[in-house]
């Protein structure tokens, strides 16, 4: 999702950090105003979480409409520029707000700084104390804190999750004719098979891989000194070295899932895949057939191709930094020594150290200057002027394409069958095996390659299912064994309440804030909007939805058993209720577990999900239960420099005229990127996009290198 960037205008920033900007004119409200602040329009997303925050806010008026002097939360919607121009205006600023922790730690910076909300205090010694011991990972409630003040609670959660298309490994694998590989691959192919058996229910029973085709018939990689290679058969031809170490790295992994998963751990393995997966999209090796309903089969012939693709490669410079030996869960820009960049912001001054020597930089370059130099070996990169035909058969990622007015995402190249493997964000989970609806030709055999198109129509069909992804982390330089995710999402920030009532506000804003956190209503909101609690108690519910024990299409219980397992480990230690007794225990699954509707059909949403289950029951539930230090969720403290400095890692790597625009671009290295350019205007350089900020905010920007 991408992230709300905050600019602060002069008038937010002159009169000092004390001063109340609140106008004599401005009628205090007398609700509690909690307001989402989305883009310049309202998204279908946006609409969904007003919505599932509307729901709460509403049970929450109603218990308490009959205190004496209560007063109401109202959830309202607005415009990115809102608060900016509430403190422009000298209008009412938001008792709770939506954002990122960054974002919101600008305000302490402003002229409003004496109103921002310590969230800490607005929940109560009590109510905090309970929800940070609740909390999945202390890193939750650490990277909101910023000056000493507890600027945001953490609330809907997602992380930077990936996902393997086993089938597609399969069928590469089955194109060396080596009889280690191919030993290999039917011992993987039964170990998978009895995988599937083993999670049939988050597979609905549908346990049968898809047995999408992906490449021509008869095809097979050999190596350059293969003296049998003939001119008129279907081979690829890799160099010497990249078919030596597959061949090594396919029949020495281990014969397990977690085996599976190695081949895609570790930058050597990736890159190694990538230019035999690469050559064979540019040698047109492809054809993938999928099979339709009635025995019948459909070619898509779609035009570009990725072996892998990563949504958010700004993320992937803070997890490379957790799977260095010397990284952490949380990132502390302020303090730490061996990250790759180090800053501080004090009187509208930034200070800047950008490290190109870091480990975990040069782990992230490698990754990805790998990857272009792949993408330089296609021939005539200096014609192509969209990303998808610089890239085809190399790499995806989040982009906008040229004259294109809507974001592409890598789940959508993932669908098509011919991505290895995918990381986006957990919110995401359904995309990755949903279906296309197009008019393509069908035919009455999967051996298509000569075969006539019975018909052209309009079909669905899906070329990965359920059955063919396995949930895993990203891939590493450093110590490919760990298991790093990126935890993102916003949390809820506030400032004080104000008039005649604020008093009655503060505590309608406690008593809203202890709800929202219990598990019930934060499991009904993630499971309406597809991101995550942020506590234990909440990951209780909501996994049992994901995994199906409690079956959200027809509003049944699947495995009563683990419904009350979950239902006592909550009531014993989030509610303090040790001696409850089994009859009571059967009571209050139905008040646990219940149907979630949305406009009177069952939220899909709350639906059963192998991808997120398989990261819950893989790393999340390992790293709560065993804190498991080969797991790590990482997130970084609140910090106003983190919001600019992101926003210029993503401005400086994808776009025209920067590293990944292969055509104006080419002689540009990943290595250089924290570099000073020799041209000022040079956008493929982060300190370009750095400077462009100063102003108000940032009346100096100094900027040093290590």
């Amino acid at each position: 999702m991408k992230k709300l960037l905050l600019t602060l205008s002069s008038v937010l920033i002159v009169g000092g950090a004390a001063g109340s900007v609140i106008s004599c004119g401005v009628k205090p409200e007398k609700e509690v105003v909690f307001a989402l602040i989305g883009g310049s329009t309202m998204s279908d997303n946006d609409l969904e979480k007003l919505n599932a925050y509307k729901e709460m806010a509403d049970e929450f008026n109603k218990t308490h409409s009959q205190e004496n002097g209560f007063a109401p939360i109202k959830v309202v919607w607005r415009d990115s520029n809102y608060l900016n121009n509430s403190v422009l205006s000298g209008d009412n600023l938001p008792d709770l707000y939506i954002s990122y922790v960054d974002a919101a730690s600008t305000y302490l910076e402003s002229t409003v700084a004496d109103q921002v909300r310590d969230m800490e205090d607005s929940m109560g010694e009590e109510g905090f104390t309970k929800f940070t011991n609740d909390l999945i990972t202390p890193a939750f409630i650490n990277e909101g804190k910023y000056k000493d003040t507890q600027v945001v609670l953490p609330f809907g959660k997602s992380f930077d999750i990936s996902v393997i298309n086993v089938n597609l490994l399969f069928e590469f694998m089955g194109l060396f004719k080596n009889a280690g590989v191919e030993k290999k691959l039917e011992e993987l192919k039964t170990t998978y098979e009895a995988y599937n058996i083993k999670r049939s229910d988050v597979l609905e029973q549908q346990t049968e891989m898809s047995g999408t085709k992906v490449f021509k018939d008869n095809l097979k990689i050999v190596g350059s000194n293969n003296n049998e290679i003939k001119s008129t058969e279907n081979e690829i031809v890799l160099e010497e070295s990249n078919y030596n170490y597959l061949i090594n790295l396919f029949t020495n992994v281990e014969n397990s899932i977690e085996g599976i998963k190695s081949i895609f751990a570790s930058t050597d393995n990736v890159l190694e895949l990538t230019k035999a997966m690469n050559q064979i999209i540019q040698s047109d090796g492809l054809d993938v057939t999928i099979k339709i309903d009635n025995n019948q089969y459909v070619k898509p012939k779609e035009r570009y191709n990725f072996a892998f693709g990563i949504d958010s490669l700004d993320n992937k410079y803070y997890m490379d930094y957790a799977s260095t030996d010397t990284g952490t869960e949380i990132i502390d820009i302020q303090n730490s020594e061996d990250f790759w960049y180090k800053a501080t912001y004090e009187n509208k001054k930034a200070n800047i150290e950008l490290n190109s020597k870091s480990k975990s930089f040069k782990d992230t370059s490698k990754y990805l200057q790998g990857m272009k130099e792949i993408a330089l070996s296609n021939k005539g990169q200096e014609n192509k002027l969209t990303y998808s035909e610089q890239w085809n058969g190399v790499f995806s990622t989040s982009r906008y394409e040229q004259n294109s007015q809507s974001r592409t995402y890598i789940t959508q190249d993932f669908t098509k069958g011919t991505m290895f493997m995918g990381g986006a964000s957990s919110a995401n989970d359904f995309y990755f095996t949903s279906s296309w609806t197009k008019k393509v030709d069908v035919y009455r055999s999967q051996e298509t390659s000569s075969a006539i198109a019975q018909e052209n129509k309009n079909v669905t069909y899906t070329p990965v299912t359920r059955a063919d992804i396995i949930t895993t982390s990203k891939t590493n330089e450093s110590n490919p064994q760990k298991a790093v995710f990126m935890s993102q999402g916003r949390g809820i920030a506030g400032f004080k309440s104000n008039g005649s009532n604020a008093a009655q506000k503060e505590e309608s804003v406690k008593g809203f804030l202890n709800y929202i956190m219990q598990p019930i209503p934060s499991a009904r909101f993630a499971l309406r909007t597809s991101y995550m609690p942020a506590t234990k108690s909440g990951m209780l519910v909501y996994e049992n939805y994901l995994n199906g024990n409690f079956n959200n299409a027809n509003g049944e219980p699947q495995n009563q058993t683990e419904l009350e397992k979950a239902v006592k480990e909550i009531e014993q230690t989030y509610n303090g209720n040790e001696k409850i007794t089994d009859s009571e225990i059967k009571e209050l699954v139905p008040k646990y577990f219940y149907q979630i509707m949305t406009n009177g059909k069952p939220e899909w949403k709350a639906g059963i999900s192998p991808v997120n289950t398989g990261f819950i029951n893989d790393y999340l539930n390992p790293k709560i239960e065993d804190n498991d230090p080969n797991i790590s969720l990482v997130s970084s403290k609140a910090n106003p420099v983190t919001d600019i400095v992101r926003s210029g890692i993503k401005n400086s790597i994808n776009g025209t005229n920067t590293i990944m625009d292969l055509a104006k671009k080419p002689n540009m290295s990943f290595y250089d990127l924290l570099s000073e350019a020799k041209d000022p205007k040079d956008p493929s350089y982060l300190t370009y996009w750095l400077r462009r900020n100063q102003g108000d905010f940032y009346q100096e920007i100094n900027i040093n290198h290590k």
